[in-house]
């Protein structure tokens, strides 16, 4: 887990080094011939300041750098949630099974749950207890 962790933080890391390298504009630079609509809501481009290359389509680095890291994070998210709903069933299992008891009724042959703190049994399993 702390590897995958730390792959998705060095592709952050990544993306906002190369955030830094490629500005992402409007196709023709901010030319003042090109009306405003056009510049704003049409066709983008990338430009890398250290070379000053021109992307009509967003450089491979780009692409490689930002796709897949949306799809980790989302994964990322799905794992933690999964951890942290198991560690909060065994810790709810644990404190209920400190508190409760199961014993064997001869006379109805069955199962009930005694609760060691308030003197009550019950027919019926207690929240968060599993046998």
């Amino acid at each position: 887990m702390q590897a995958f962790v730390r792959a998705v933080q060095a592709r952050r890391i990544f993306a906002r080094q190369v955030a830094r390298v490629y500005v992402n504009r409007p196709q023709g630079g901010l030319d003042p011939s090109v009306p405003l609509s056009t510049s704003v809501n049409g066709p983008r481009e990338f430009l890398n300041v250290v070379t000053g290359e021109v992307f009509v389509n967003r450089p491979p680095v780009l692409e490689s750098a930002t796709v897949p890291l949306a799809e980790e994070i989302l994964a990322a998210g799905v794992l933690q949630r999964t951890i942290r709903r198991t560690q909060a069933r065994k810790a709810l299992f644990e404190l209920t099974r400190q508190v409760f008891e199961t014993c064997y009724s001869e006379e109805h042959q069955r199962l009930f749950f005694y609760n060691t703190r308030t003197g009550e049994s019950r027919w019926t399993s207690p929240v968060g207890f599993y046998q």
